[in-house]
């Protein structure tokens, strides 16, 4: 969903640009329905559309698009709170 709202959001400011328009806004709705309609349109039929959101498909998807991030985060946050403690101690130890 992130992405998905990240591309939109980026696609209307560019498109308004371009556009010289003032307000994004009202590019929203036909941009979201035309990228709606392209990605119904990569499934041969609605059966295979439904084989791929099954939870055996999806479920390692969405995993890793949600885990992901989260534990590159994470990682980040452990990694800087370890290096300001380190970075702590060795400058209170002298004088």
């Amino acid at each position: 969903f992130v992405a998905a709202a990240t591309y939109t959001y980026c696609a209307v400011r560019i498109l308004a640009e371009i556009l010289g328009l003032d307000d994004y806004r009202m590019l929203v709705p036909p941009l979201t329905a035309l990228w709606a309609l392209l990605s119904m349109q990569m499934y041969g039929d609605t059966f295979e559309l439904f084989r791929f959101f099954k939870p055996n498909v999806v479920l390692p998807y969405v995993a890793l698009l949600l885990m992901l991030p989260f534990a590159v985060l994470w990682a980040a946050h452990l990694i800087r709170a370890y290096m300001s403690r380190a970075r702590g101690k060795a400058g209170s130890g002298g004088a």
